[in-house]
């Protein structure tokens, strides 16, 4: 069964996991909200998601190396994670969002990568349109890849948007 929910004028602070996590077959529309200070992502998308008009910052990612592949991989603003993820962004600011992969030695091997520290695609279409990326980094053991924005699979599409003061250790 598909969920729907609809969110206006809600702020979302210091989530210790995961903010919002929008399951394949959920749709969710927000709107006029904050997503600040959160400890992993803000939201993760494998759903529907419309968001207009609002704000994901200060959030911090702690990528400790696991084998986890989203963990790996995810942000600390948004996570796209699915073929039937259908993301689109409005007149939405993306700031001082931060990727720290501190790895570990695991089975001998050492693991993990900081990645997109606003936003990361593994799959799924997302669309922006009139949105700001500023101060939004990555850093990690092997190097780090997209500052802002990590696309790894689906599709991107981005209309009139701002990418200010964005850093990552590797590329991007």
């Amino acid at each position: 069964a598909a969920g729907t929910l609809s969110m206006e004028r809600v702020e979302m602070l210091r989530a210790k996991e995961l903010g919002l996590d929008i399951a394949e077959g959920a749709s969710v529309t927000v709107r006029a909200c904050l997503f600040s200070r959160n400890a992993g992502p803000a939201i993760s998308v494998a759903g529907e998601l419309a968001l207009a008009d609002s704000e994901v910052s200060e959030g911090t990612f702690w990528e400790w190396g696991t084998s986890n592949q989203h963990h790996q991989r995810s942000p600390a603003g948004i996570l796209v994670t699915g073929p039937a993820a259908d993301v689109t962004i409005s007149h939405t600011r993306f700031a001082g969002n931060t990727t720290l992969e501190r790895s570990y030695f695991r089975g001998g091997v050492t693991t993990g990568v900081g990645r997109g520290g606003a936003l990361t695609i593994l799959d799924g279409a997302v669309v922006l349109t009139d949105c700001t990326f500023t101060g939004n980094s990555t850093a990690g053991y092997e190097g780090a890849e997209g500052g802002a924005i990590h696309l790894a699979g689906g599709t991107l599409r981005a209309e009139r948007c701002s990418l200010i003061g964005n850093t990552a250790e590797g590329s991007g």
